[in-house]
């Protein structure tokens, strides 16, 4: 919902609705106390607002959820709702949810101990809130001083927050979050944050890849981010984590990135995990050879020097899984981006291919500063198209250029052991 950083950055249901129209299928929902009694929607510490503007829970149901939802897709949105309201304010909250959606809600009662969440198919035209909400064990909880106190949650929110629910479980000694865990029910969905995460991906790979095979786990950008800037989404990805979260006002690589991969289908907002995440033991690694020969390019977008003709070159990189980074170059072609020819190939191997991305970068070569990207495009390791074909290339926000492109040959190789 914030245009811009997260410190000055103006509040807009715009944000929300540019999410929505891009094919964002999960929005955060930071609701406070409101006013006049009605819950509200800010960047807020401790109660602090930060941000400039509150809008009004109440405007982002009506003005952007309810008519932008299925804007790209039938498929479901997930609501993450950070719920800062009091009891008084959240029954309001429910209210305004269960009138203004309606049908699009998803409230009808999950089995009892499900073993499977609904499909994106079984939730298509739906809304799904995900907050926490008041369990057996929730029902008080402990003060320092031992005292039991009434929990803050109301039981009303059970009415409409029943296919995920806000939950994670930790270590009684040292407080660590947990993911292996007796106690995880399958709508459970813990949230880490980017550090957190990281942690887990470095020390417990294999917890997370297990976890992630039953349970949805959502990553989020540290709140020190202040600039609204992004961290990178595949590492996450490669470990299984379903809903790796992006501050989307932000045009950055990691974005970049987010696109590529939903756009592999379709741009619905949801894309197959690789067997290698969801059933690692029977997945048998296939590591591969990826030649690309860069035969020529079209239409280059012109220098960002003034007064200077490009010097183009290309890059490509892999990314994914970490033993997968590595990238390759051409050589550069001087004063021609209208129609440069390399005929060069350049090599890579992907071992893992079920998470792998290629990049494809065009810069223009400087003496005097960094090369400046000024086209590329990003395509999931199993969309490639062997033989032939040219690569559409894009603005570095994401835009599609009517001619700029890449001719290329990919030949694609199991590798030999």
């Amino acid at each position: 919902y914030l245009i811009g950083n997260q410190i000055t950055g103006a509040n807009s249901v715009e944000g929300y609705i540019s999410a929505l129209k891009r094919g964002c299928k999960v929005l955060e929902l930071d609701i406070w106390d409101g006013e006049d009694g009605k819950p509200v929607i800010c960047h807020a510490f401790e109660g602090y607002t930060l941000s400039s503007k509150v809008l009004s829970l109440k405007s982002v149901l009506e003005d952007a959820i309810k008519p932008y939802a299925f804007h790209t897709s039938p498929y479901p949105v997930i609501l993450s709702c950070e719920n800062h309201l009091s009891r008084e304010q959240q029954l309001v909250m429910v209210n305004m949810f269960k009138t203004i959606l309606g049908d699009m809600l998803a409230t009808d009662p999950l089995p009892k101990d499900p073993t499977l969440l609904p499909s994106p198919e079984d939730l298509k035209l739906k809304v799904i809130i995900k907050a926490k909400i008041l369990e057996d064990e929730d029902q008080t909880s402990k003060k320092e001083n031992g005292e039991k106190k009434t929990a803050k949650l109301i039981p009303e929110l059970c009415q409409i927050v029943n296919v995920l629910v806000g939950k994670k479980f930790k270590d009684e000694k040292t407080e660590e979050v947990k993911l292996i865990d007796d106690r995880y029910k399958i709508y459970h969905m813990p949230s880490l944050t980017e550090s957190k995460a990281e942690k887990f991906k470095q020390n417990k790979p294999d917890d997370v890849i297990f976890f992630t095979q039953n349970n949805l786990l959502k990553v989020y950008p540290e709140a020190t981010r202040a600039g609204s800037s992004n961290y990178k989404p595949y590492p996450f990805w490669s470990v299984g984590a379903q809903l790796v979260t992006l501050n989307m006002q932000t045009e950055d690589k990691p974005n970049f990135y987010n696109y590529a991969l939903f756009r592999n289908n379709g741009n619905c907002g949801y894309v197959l995990k690789p067997s290698i995440l969801t059933k690692p033991s029977e997945d048998i690694r296939s590591p591969k050879s990826v030649r690309v020969t860069i035969l020529s390019g079209q239409h280059l977008p012109e220098s960002t020097r003034k007064s200077d003709i490009l010097d183009p070159y290309v890059q490509v990189k892999a990314r994914g899984h970490p033993s997968d980074y590595q990238m390759q170059r051409t050589s550069t072609v001087s004063n021609n981006g209208f129609n440069p020819v390399w005929n060069e190939k350049l090599d890579l191997k992907v071992n893992v291919p079920g998470v792998a991305l290629i990049y494809f970068a065009v810069r223009d070569e400087s003496t005097l500063a960094k090369d400046p990207v000024l086209a590329r495009c990003c395509i999931p390791f199993h969309s490639l198209q062997t033989g032939y074909s040219h690569v559409h290339l894009t603005t570095l926000s994401g835009e599609v250029m009517a001619a700029a492109k890449l001719f290329v040959h990919i030949e694609i190789n199991d590798c030999k052991h």
